[in-house]
């Protein structure tokens, strides 16, 4: 499973979970995952699909041009 889609699915597990609790002391990190899921959905696929999967492990190549770390 893609790094992107695993993110995307944590995302929609916590949010239902905070939607189901009765008193919702986490309202603010419900608020602020909404907004991340929406501003994700607004990326069109096709950039989506570019965002690359190693991103963290790899940083230093996307910013500097270093060798590619192997995972």
């Amino acid at each position: 499973m893609k790094t992107a889609k695993k993110v995307k699915t944590r995302i929609k597990r916590i949010s239902r979970r905070g939607s189901q609790a009765k008193a919702q002391p986490n309202s603010s990190l419900h608020d602020l995952l909404d907004r991340m899921s929406e501003g994700w959905n607004r990326i069109p696929r096709e950039e989506r699909d570019r965002i690359p999967v190693d991103g963290s492990s790899n940083v230093d190549h996307y910013l500097y041009g270093t060798p590619n770390v192997e995972d």
